[in-house]
């Protein structure tokens, strides 16, 4: 998937406006991700689902905001 199309960016702007709205914390991953060229973020060429590159950067990416919930 190409993130810089990403193709579901209004639905996701919904339930970031909601999120927002309510209070609720929320991580866009897609900041992690920027920078990778998509095809590096795959399994497989034909299966698309994250490989262990966008693991890391996901999980990176949500170790402080997990901590901050935790000390709430």
């Amino acid at each position: 998937m190409d993130l810089d199309a990403y193709p579901f960016a209004s639905a996701d702007e919904a339930i970031a406006r909601f999120c927002a709205g309510a209070g609720i914390p929320r991580v866009d991953l897609r900041v992690a991700l920027q920078g990778h060229a998509a095809e590096s973020l795959w399994v497989h060429p034909v299966d698309h689902h994250p490989n262990e590159i966008a693991h890391r950067l996901a999980a990176e990416a949500l170790v402080d905001p997990i901590r901050r919930l935790a000390l709430r």
